[in-house]
């Protein structure tokens, strides 16, 4: 049983229990939920859609920092492009 206390998160085990494990949830369904139970619909943006594919498809955010979004007038009109490998990791080091 997991038990929340001010400034602090108590695990109550048996006597006689030696270990006990608990495991995170994952960040989007608790924040939808906690957004449910306050009445609130949440969902990502398209940014925040194509963010999370590329995140996903180039395993993490080391593989997709080749990309670059570029934001014109419109945020609808934002178009997606491939910067090579070479000249992201130069500008990189740049910085």
């Amino acid at each position: 049983m997991l038990r929340i206390e001010p400034e602090r998160i108590g695990v109550v085990i048996d006597a006689s229990d030696v270990d006990a494990s608990i495991s995170a949830a994952p960040a989007a369904s608790l924040l939808e939920r906690i957004f449910d139970l306050a009445g609130l619909e949440a969902g990502l943006s398209n940014g925040g859609l194509i963010a999370r594919h590329l995140i996903t498809r180039l395993d993490g955010v080391q593989g997709a920092r080749v990309f670059k979004i570029r934001r014109q007038q419109s945020r609808a009109d934002a178009s997606l492009f491939a910067i090579p490998r070479p000249e992201a990791q130069r500008r990189d080091r740049s910085f």
